[in-house]
């Protein structure tokens, strides 16, 4: 989506800023950034080779379920935020992007009973670590994560 269309489902009107880098390339450029950098871990390339342990593989399905979980859970969230007559396109963008990250959910639930993970018992420990924050640190520590990533990838503990 450009940056002019998004402008123009939240304003009502097609604002002048053309100049601007659409937003989906904006994305692309950093998603393709993002994964050179992480397909050079030796991590990555386990992966890919097939020589990564059993007992590695179930960490990393376990460790990046919560993360799953959680980018549903902000896709769900934010359609609530969005006027569904004015912004009415994007409100259907966001709802075809949850139909998909759905099916995510289901392909990681599957993935972790496969490797007899519970994934119910992991996703009550998720929400017993996140009761004990507001929304307000929430959204500070993401906001943390998101810059400290911007800033420098290998800044993975931020």
């Amino acid at each position: 989506m450009s940056t002019a269309l998004a402008e123009e489902m939240i304003d009502g009107e097609v604002n002048q800023r053309s100049w601007e880098q659409p937003v989906g390339d904006a994305v692309w450029d950093c998603a393709k950034k993002y994964a050179k950098a992480v397909n050079t871990y030796e991590f990555a390339s386990s992966l890919r080779n097939r020589t990564l342990s059993k007992r590695r593989f179930m960490g990393y399905i376990s460790a990046i379920y919560p993360i799953v979980v959680g980018f549903n859970r902000a896709l769900i969230r934010s359609l609530s935020k969005v006027d569904h007559v004015r912004q009415s396109k994007f409100v259907q963008s966001l709802a075809e992007q949850l139909g998909e990250e759905q099916w995510h959910n289901q392909l990681w639930r599957g993935m972790l009973r496969a490797h007899r993970v519970d994934h119910d018992a992991l996703y009550s420990d998720l929400e017993r670590y996140m009761a004990r924050f507001s929304e307000r640190d929430l959204d500070q520590m993401t906001a943390g994560v998101i810059a400290a990533l911007t800033h420098d990838i290998n800044n993975v503990s931020p």
